[in-house]
């Protein structure tokens, strides 16, 4: 294989096979969702990658969008229980300390 022809796959062709695999990946890892949505995009990724991967890049919704208020709302839970669920997963991600999350929880409890 020529230099041309090397740099050509190593720039172009395997970055382009890992965002397809991560699409994959992606699709089957995540839960959410009906299968008939999952399958179809499994389906898409399959038939026409490329423009498959980058469509459900660009369509799913971020992880976690739901507790920090942009995705649909949990009927009947109350404000108290969804700032406690972003508490909670802003803490596992490290998002705010121990310290700060302990202040954050005395408040809700206060309030």
């Amino acid at each position: 294989m020529s230099g041309a022809g090397l740099a050509v796959v190593v720039l172009l062709v395997l970055p382009a096979v890992g965002f397809w695999l991560a699409g994959i990946v992606d699709v089957l890892r995540r839960g959410a969702g009906s299968r008939w949505g999952r399958g179809g995009w499994l389906v898409a990724l399959v038939l026409l990658p490329g423009l498959a991967a980058v469509a459900y890049f660009l369509t799913r919704p971020a992880v976690g969008a739901a507790a920090a208020g942009f995705g649909p709302r949990r009927h009947g839970a109350s404000s108290r229980l969804l700032r406690l669920m972003e508490l909670v997963e802003a803490r596992e991600q490290g998002v705010i300390a121990a310290d700060a999350f302990e202040a954050a929880l005395a408040e809700l409890d206060d309030g």
